[in-house]
């Protein structure tokens, strides 16, 4: 949701003329993004810009300034050359100067060309571009902040110990065998008709490298936790543990009280309008953390990521599932079992780590 504020000022611009409108957006529009530009051809004072952008932040809107400074270029100047030709045209169509003459084109066009050449414009268009490219001002930027993540992850082994918790680095190596394909694109096909899967399979048997995989080509947002991020979590605090895995495997480190409370409101606007794109959150090994109620967990996170309409993928030791987990659940997963490598894929994954020697006697 996008709101202006863009009048014609010839005098200084008081706080009670803008401040008001930001509250009025907050009181009567719930968009999980919400944001509030304004457009002044008068300068915005330093403390008017500041109030601006507290109550902003008070309100989880993101604002944008656009005003008309001597030094060293207007920034609303700056957004109007950058987008050339409709702007033109609009000044053509609607200014009515006074004393009353012709607008003319050739002279716009001159007029811009001028300020693309002024040796600060480049920098302040780059200064223009990230503030509307902050990863705060919308989930369309979160979600490729989100894709870079996963992307990064998937190519180092430190990496992905460091925030996995195990080394699922599946893109490490382009020549690493693309196993479990059809299982995989089974497991894909499940999750768009329900909200909940679970991985079983014993030790070494390919769930984790699974879930990494699936998370990797998810289209929204997917999110990986190992069990030991749930460490000492009560399943009424679940919703704290999904924020924080949105603000950490979104790349958003700066202002992180900020960037949670926006995370908050767009889970409470997404539980009356779902997100185009279903967010995913991976739990891998969760036998890892055996004496966890894992059961009151998953049925509290199920419950959030239903409401917001998400997915979940579980993995698990089907010893441990179905003993200690399946019978305290409030709702079905599909069960997707994952077998034992069968002897052409182990055949493969022997090669590919350097040990044919071993087929001779398998």
């Amino acid at each position: 949701f996008v709101s202006f504020e863009a009048k014609r000022y010839s005098g200084d611009i008081h706080r009670n003329d803008v401040i008001t409108k930001i509250a009025d957006i907050a009181r009567t529009n719930n968009s999980a993004d919400r944001l509030w530009v304004l457009g002044a051809t008068s300068e915005i004072s330093a403390q008017l810009a500041a109030s601006i952008r507290q109550d902003g932040d008070n309100n989880n809107i993101s604002t944008l300034i656009l005003d008309w400074t001597d030094f060293p270029l207007p920034i609303l100047a700056v957004a109007m050359v950058a987008a050339s030709e409709p702007t033109i045209d609009f000044l053509v169509q609607n200014c009515r100067p006074d004393p009353p003459h012709t607008v003319d084109r050739v002279q716009l066009e001159n007029a811009f060309e001028l300020i693309s050449q002024h040796p600060t414009y480049p920098s302040l268009l780059d200064q223009l571009k990230t503030e509307l490219n902050s990863a705060n001002l919308s989930l369309l930027r979160a979600t490729a902040e989100n894709k870079e993540w996963r992307e990064a992850t998937s190519k180092s082994f430190s990496l992905a110990r460091e925030r996995l918790g195990q080394a699922i680095a599946i893109k490490d190596n382009v020549d690493l065998p693309n196993l479990r394909t059809t299982l995989r694109e089974q497991a894909k096909r499940h999750l768009k008709s329900a909200t909940s899967i679970a991985l079983l399979g014993s030790e070494g048997q390919g769930k984790s490298w699974l879930a990494a995989k699936i998370c990797l080509e998810h289209e929204g947002i997917a999110l990986f936790a190992s069990a030991e991020r749930f460490d000492g979590v009560a399943p009424k605090d679940v919703e704290e543990v999904l924020v924080t895995l949105l603000v950490e495997q979104t790349g958003q480190a700066s202002n992180v009280n900020q960037i949670r409370d926006r995370w908050y409101h767009r889970l409470q606007a997404w539980r009356t309008t779902n997100p185009t794109l279903p967010i995913l959150l991976v739990i891998d090994g969760i036998n890892q953390r055996e004496t966890y109620r894992w059961d009151r967990i998953l049925n509290s996170l199920t419950e959030k990521l239903k409401e917001i309409g998400g997915s979940l993928i579980v993995t698990a030791r089907p010893q441990y599932w179905h003993k200690s987990v399946s019978l305290g659940l409030a709702f079905t997963p599909i069960i997707v079992e994952v077998p034992q490598w069968n002897p052409e894929e182990r055949d493969e994954l022997l090669l590919y780590y350097g040990t044919p020697e071993c087929l001779a006697w398998l």
